[in-house]
């Protein structure tokens, strides 16, 4: 499938994609680091920038719109102002390309407090707006320690199929673990498994975050690094190297899991 990769960040989604053959026709993104990180995987893709100042009728022809549009608005760790927040308002610049171009599927990733912000009518507006543009809806809540990602991070999944394309149902998806893990690589002259705590008691480390993701070591007291966080996120040891230590957790910590989205991928 062409794709159209909105709110591309690292290129999360896009690495998962490429794997299984999608073929990305553009992306959008504004935050210049994720840019320079992005456009040093994928040279070769253009950026559309700002979504909202996307011209949707010049996007050349594709079959998939796939994106993860920003959570600060419908996060716990928030104010939670929802669509009265500017990004929150996002989501309808995702809608308008939508409506022009009649992707066959949207591929949609949030946090899971999206789905009680305003007691569920946030998530139901969303829904009720991939449904009037033609779309059916299906949605599912993903921890990322499930898929053999030793880091408990849940989002909700949302794939749009158009009404008027046969298409077999994406979820549920039943996790490739039970929570556990084998073990993580830390360094070169580390592994800890589950004899040998990683992060806490449970050796699965808490949500990376974009505020705060200098998670400590419990066996042996010392902070996470930098590729130590890419592995938390199923990316390939430097994906970030260049930029300090503090902009490479952010930027990790605001990526999809790449294991997450290559199950759902290979579905599609």
């Amino acid at each position: 499938m062409r794709y159209l990769s909105l709110f591309s960040g690292i290129g999360g989604f896009d690495l998962a994609l490429s794997r299984y053959g999608h073929q990305c026709i553009g992306f959008s993104e504004i935050e210049h680091h994720a840019v320079e990180v992005y456009e040093k995987h994928f040279p070769e893709v253009p950026n559309y920038g700002d979504i909202t100042q996307i011209k949707e009728k010049e996007l050349p022809e594709f079959e998939l719109l796939c994106g993860g549009f920003p959570c600060q608005s419908f996060s716990m760790a928030g104010k939670r102002r929802g669509f009265k927040d500017r990004r929150g308002q996002l989501f309808f610049d995702i809608a308008r390309i939508v409506g022009s171009k009649r992707p066959e599927v949207v591929f949609l990733e949030n946090v899971r407090g999206l789905l009680t912000h305003e007691g569920g009518r946030t998530f139901r507006r969303i829904l009720d707006t991939l449904c009037k543009l033609g779309y059916c809806v299906e949605w599912q809540v993903l921890d990322s320690a499930n898929f053999a990602i030793p880091q408990h991070r849940e989002r909700v999944f949302i794939i749009g199929h158009r009404r008027d394309k046969l298409a077999s149902l994406i979820f549920p998806i039943e996790p490739t673990t039970t929570g556990s893990i084998s073990g993580l690589q830390i360094h070169n002259e580390y592994k800890y498994d589950r004899r040998n705590v990683i992060y806490d008691v449970s050796g699965i480390a808490p949500t990376l975050t974009v505020q705060d993701s200098r998670h400590t070591l419990l066996s042996i007291g010392r902070a996470l690094t930098p590729v130590e966080a890419e592995r938390l996120q199923g990316f390939p040891d430097g994906w970030t190297e260049g930029f300090s230590d503090h902009r490479r957790f952010a930027m990790l910590g605001n990526a999809v899991t790449v294991a997450v989205v290559e199950e759902i991928a290979k579905r599609l």
